[in-house]
């Protein structure tokens, strides 16, 4: 997930800075992967609280991996949106995802 997030970030950066449409709308598409690992890992976090019953340290570290993983998400969105922004400034119009 932390690649992914620094593949959008790098992409979203070489978009805004040479103004490439395309690697704009690109970066905006793969959005919803990141979405898709934050939602697996707060699956996965509920089915250990609630099967395995972690205590203590244990259930400290499944709630930082939970926490790292929404973090992440939030800056993948960031990503987007100065990808999005390039894609307004160079076409004047906002990109729709559906």
């Amino acid at each position: 997930m932390g690649e992914q997030v620094e593949i959008s970030i790098h992409k979203a950066l070489k978009a805004f800075e040479k103004r490439e449409v395309t690697v704009a709308q690109e970066v905006i598409r793969e959005d919803h992967h990141v979405d898709e690992m934050e939602e697996k890992i707060d699956d996965t976090v509920v089915k250990l609280i609630a099967t395995q019953q972690p205590v203590a340290t244990d259930l400290r570290k499944i709630l930082m991996a939970m926490k790292i993983a929404s973090d992440l998400e939030r800056i993948a969105d960031h990503a987007t949106n100065i990808a999005e922004s390039v894609v307004y400034m160079e076409t004047g119009k906002q990109m729709d995802l559906n």
